[in-house]
Order: C-alpha cells, then structure tokens, then sequence
C-alpha cells in the first residue's frame, strides 16, 4: 500500500470524504485530490497533516513478520515506486 492508499483507507474508515479531511486540513477539497493522485508521491508535511486530520499517528519501527493489528497499515519503499 503508498501512503495516497494508506490516506484513502483511513478516510474509508472513518468515513470521511475528501471534503471533511480538506475542512480540517484547513485546504480546499481540490487541494486533497490533487495530494491523492500525484503518481510522484506526497510531501510528508502534508502525509502527516492528512493523517493528523483522520486521527492516526505516524510511527516507525523495525519490519517485523507475521500479522499486524487489524487496523495497522504497512507501507513499504516498494509499496511508493509503483
């Protein structure tokens, strides 16, 4: 999964749209698409404010194997050159 992804799997779980995450990103909703959809990534500013917005926290930790949490997301160097 690429954080783009990992931000639409988040807004789906809170059931948020694009346009609540904008309002509390203090961004038009145009804004938040355009972050969604560049095929050359997001700025990680604005990863964190988005992700901030819905919620969630940004951690980083060794790669371990198995099974995560179920509300977990994993996201890989791999996962971002797609």
């Amino acid at each position: 999964m690429n954080l783009a992804d990992a931000i639409r799997q988040m807004l789906w779980e809170r059931r948020m749209t694009q346009q609540n995450l904008a309002d509390r990103c203090n961004v038009t909703q145009s804004i938040i698409s355009g972050r969604l959809s560049r095929k050359n990534g997001v700025l990680m500013r604005h990863v964190l404010t988005m992700v901030n917005a819905c919620g969630y926290e940004l951690t980083i930790q060794p790669i371990k194997a198995g099974r995560r949490q179920e509300n977990q997301i994993v996201i890989t160097a791999e996962d971002e050159e797609e």
